[in-house]
């Protein structure tokens, strides 16, 4: 229910019609390459569908940082995930952000950003924020809707996978990113 109001209040931020499935956190979480992580950021974690499956796949004495832009969602991701760091921020000077908050190296990077919903600029302005956050070994892996940013997605990183999953409403495309040399 709290997904359905927020939608209302803001389709632009929130991105999506549905939660992400089972299927799609599944795959997400799968290309992140957690398995030896020590720091796991999410941006845009929504209601914590993905959130949800890396906990449940995260070594034990990893950290994980989620980034949301809606304060209802923040606090309910406090509530059924407190075993993350859940900051209620604009991503829009997210490298400020992990300074901020002594973050440190980050192993991965797991986005429910609606970025087909966000314009231009603003896209431009958080992968940069993005790239300045990544070394040669991080791993960013999002999901779209639609193809139309792939040309952008691939300007700022490089590719590594892109996987498809049908069993999402709406289905999505699934990237795994890592920073261009």
């Amino acid at each position: 229910m709290i997904f359905l109001k927020q939608l209302i209040k803001s389709a632009k931020h929130t991105g999506a019609i549905a939660p992400s499935s089972y299927f799609l956190a599944k795959k997400m979480v799968s290309r992140s390459k957690i398995k030896n992580a020590r720091t796991i950021i999410e941006l845009g974690p929504g209601t914590g569908a993905i959130t949800k499956e890396i906990i449940k796949k995260m070594p034990t004495k990893c950290n994980l940082w989620t980034f949301e832009i809606n304060q209802e969602f923040v606090k309910h991701l406090k509530e059924k995930y407190p075993k993350a760091n859940h900051i209620h921020a604009n991503i829009s000077s997210l490298e400020k952000l992990i300074e901020k908050n002594d973050i440190g190296k980050i192993d991965s990077i797991i986005s429910g950003i609606p970025f087909v919903s966000l314009d231009r600029k603003d896209c431009e302005k958080i992968f940069s924020e993005i790239s300045n956050i990544m070394d040669e070994t991080t791993k960013l892996v999002l999901f779209t809707y639609s193809t139309s940013k792939f040309k952008s997605f691939f300007s700022w990183f490089e590719k590594v996978d892109i996987s498809y999953v049908p069993v999402n409403l709406p289905p999505a495309y699934v990237l795994t990113l890592k920073k261009k040399k």
